[in-house]
């Protein structure tokens, strides 16, 4: 029996596949790089903001409580 090899080179899919995930984990990598030395991260920046927005509320209520003691 003779054996019948296929020599093709890679598929074009193949190569746009392996250069797209290449640029996927250079975008990442540089995102990485960038959150680390820029030293700031969204996550502290959420805390901070959710903290002056519940002393912002007990303000304005403390505000609205002492508003009605007034008018009684």
């Amino acid at each position: 029996m003779i054996e019948i090899t296929s020599r093709r080179p890679a598929a074009p899919a193949n190569r746009t596949g392996r250069g797209a995930l290449i640029v996927i984990l250079l975008g990442v990598g540089g995102i990485t790089l960038w959150r680390a030395y820029s030293g700031s991260s969204p996550e502290p920046d959420r805390v901070v903001a959710a903290r002056q927005l519940q002393a912002r509320t007990a303000q304005a209520s403390e505000q609205l409580v002492e508003k009605t003691r007034v008018w009684k």
